[in-house]
């Protein structure tokens, strides 16, 4: 558990510091980071598109010269490519098959994007009330001001804040950010 909550704590470190909205865009870029880097790689990862866009990404492991599955992720778009909803799947051996896991349905409203997570319930066949949620306050520039992190018990309607974080403002000076007194340009 300690290792979940300290990985999960960095991840949003990492989040809030490149915060951005997700779009097909976001997800075709991080599919070429992934296999532009696959030579030394314990994972090997296969995109389905449908019109140049990912709507489900495969990773599979390199065990004894073959290729074992193990997650799944759909993705649903709106007509501007921005996500909606990534599904996530992992292999079951025993029935040969994906399993549902969990779902990050995704909204954006004028400063504010929003992800909220729901389990798969296997017994209802169906996702369970979303339980957690994380909401990003943006500025009008599009970069994020702050990250908050919501927790809902089961059985209660409310969410609770858990964590919330202000990210800094990086000054932008013509074109270019400053960051400790050094000049960082693209």
């Amino acid at each position: 558990m300690k290792k979940f909550v300290f990985a999960s704590m960095m991840c949003l470190m990492a989040i809030a510091a490149n915060a951005q909205v997700l779009t097909a865009k976001t997800i075709s870029k991080v599919y070429a980071d992934l296999t532009s880097c696959m030579d030394n790689s314990e994972f090997v990862y296969n995109a389905e598109q449908k019109d140049d866009v990912i709507t489900a990404l495969c990773v599979y492991s390199k065990a004894d010269r073959r290729l074992k599955p193990v997650r799944r992720f759909e993705y649903t778009y709106d007509a501007s490519g921005l996500l909606l909803r990534r599904v996530a799947y992992r292999w079951n051996e025993l029935a040969d098959d994906w399993l549902c896991t969990g779902r990050h349905d995704y909204s954006m409203t004028t400063n504010r994007y929003s992800v909220e997570y729901s389990r798969w319930n296997v017994r209802a066949d169906r996702f369970d009330q979303s339980n957690d949620k994380m909401t990003y306050t943006l500025l009008p520039c599009d970069t994020v001001q702050q990250v908050c992190c919501y927790h809902r018990e089961r059985g209660t309607s409310a969410y609770q804040l858990k964590f919330q974080m202000d990210v800094p403002a990086l000054p932008v000076i013509d074109d270019t950010l400053m960051a400790g007194g050094m000049k960082i340009e693209d």
